[in-house]
């Protein structure tokens, strides 16, 4: 998988930007991708 496929992950069809935080071994996902989702808003 590329670095660029890596840092983007799909939820119900939409794009969340995420990364991967390797010294603390956690995801971090965009707050503003998520609402988007959560809210079926457009950005």
């Amino acid at each position: 998988m590329s670095d660029a496929q890596s840092k983007i992950k799909m939820f119900e069809s939409q794009q969340i930007r995420t990364e991967w935080d390797a010294d603390a071994e956690k995801w971090w996902f965009s707050v503003l991708d998520v609402i988007a989702v959560l809210t079926e808003q457009p950005r």
